[in-house]
């Protein structure tokens, strides 16, 4: 099969992908490997020790010990929601801690349900969940789960390339009264600068509070010595007259406002904010008492960049997170006849921001530089696009 592959912010830029059959002796990795996930429960196999459901021992959760690393980034997880490091490391970044916790709540200071009481670490039933993938590749990890309270069907999946992280969230939940989505920071990113798509301007986080703009962000960043994160989020809804803003508190005591999880500062606390009832999203509607359903689904593409990054580049990677690859897949027969020329092999050594495909291998193919050579489950595939060193994952 022949994919073609084109890009929808450079029309002109062509590549394509060779997908064969293959006797499985070829190295599915190509040699090379982008991305490390290690799960690790404190209990310890998965399957004989994760407690759920009715069985699962109040107060207890399923303390994990889980590390995503990459030679730009490490992020690690304390338990299933747990999400409790960030560090970076490209272009001299000072790789130090600045993440607190990354929390789901109703509403500011509202504890009733977060990232604790999904887990399992205050006593407020159902206490529901488990896993559904978690695996890595030489590409890409993918960890994948379920269950938050009484929203036993909700999911996310968190997919982990060398300098990219995908967020993708399907709430599924009775009707609740609002939601909220934010990360809230350590002491370590005071100095750093917030900005999103309404303040261009900047504020600095250093625990002294602030009062930037409100109001529906499509994305954020937070830059400084200690690296830079650059989030581009969309929401996919059916409901109607939905709406949402945004949120951003900056205190390192703050008295009126209950910080839940992790420390007892907000530094630079940010996120997405749905400050209005929203209808049930439970596809079992009738389970939970719903007549109907709609959907609620949340996607945030995190790229980890070097040190003190401008408004531009964050600019410039929201609008490549919202314009992904495009590819036509058609059958392809090798010609004969012609004359064959031997590539050139050589390891790809550049960094392009705008492509995010594993290359090992070094060919000239319509314009694009670069071809991946793998194999796995009885496929060869033969890709050329732009290389790079430090893919933030394009998939196709």
């Amino acid at each position: 099969m022949e994919i073609a592959v084109t890009d929808p912010l450079a029309p002109a830029d062509q590549g394509w992908v060779y997908l064969f059959r293959s006797d499985g002796s070829l190295d599915p990795a190509a040699g090379q490997s982008y991305i490390g996930y290690t799960f690790s429960l404190n209990s310890g196999a998965y399957e004989a020790t994760y407690t759920l459901g009715d069985t699962h021992p109040a107060l207890a959760g399923n303390p994990e010990n889980s590390t995503i690393t990459s030679p730009n980034y490490s992020y690690h997880f304390g338990d299933r929601w747990q999400e409790d490091q960030m560090k970076i490391s490209v272009g001299g970044a000072t790789n130090v801690d600045i993440l607190d916790r990354h929390k789901p709540m109703f509403a500011p200071g509202s504890c009733g349900r977060t990232e604790d009481t999904f887990d399992g670490y205050i006593d407020t039933l159902p206490i529901d969940g488990a896993f559904v993938a978690n695996k890595s590749g030489p590409v890409r990890a993918i960890r994948s789960f379920v269950g938050a309270n009484s929203g036993p069907r909700t999911q996310r999946d968190e997919i982990f390339y060398a300098q990219r992280q995908d967020i993708r969230t399907y709430l599924r939940v009775h009707a609740i009264p609002s939601i909220m989505d934010f990360f809230d920071y350590s002491p370590a990113a005071s100095g750093m600068t917030y900005y999103n798509d309404l303040n261009t301007g900047g504020v600095t986080i250093d625990g002294v509070p602030d009062n930037p703009v409100a109001g529906p962000i499509t994305w954020q960043m937070v830059t400084g010595a200690q690296g830079t994160v650059v989030m581009a989020a969309t929401i996919a809804t059916n409901i109607p007259g939905f709406a949402y803003t945004s949120y951003y508190l900056d205190h390192a005591a703050p008295s009126g406002t209950t910080q839940c999880t992790g420390d007892a500062a907000a530094y630079g606390s940010s996120g997405v904010y749905v400050n209005q009832a929203v209808p049930c999203t439970d596809p079992g509607a009738g389970i939970v008492g719903c007549t109907s359903y709609f959907n609620l689904n949340t996607m945030s593409t995190l790229y980890y960049e070097p040190p003190s990054q401008s408004v531009g580049a964050a600019q410039a990677l929201n609008a490549r997170a919202n314009a992904p690859l495009a590819f036509v897949v058609r059958p392809w027969a090798a010609s004969v006849g012609g004359i064959a020329e031997e590539p050139e092999l050589a390891v790809i050594a550049s960094t392009d921001h705008g492509r995010s495909v594993s290359t090992g291998w070094l060919i000239v193919a319509g314009g694009f530089l670069g071809a991946l050579l793998v194999a796995g489950a009885g496929f060869g595939l033969i890709g050329t696009s732009r290389g790079s060193t430090s893919p933030r994952g394009q998939d196709l």
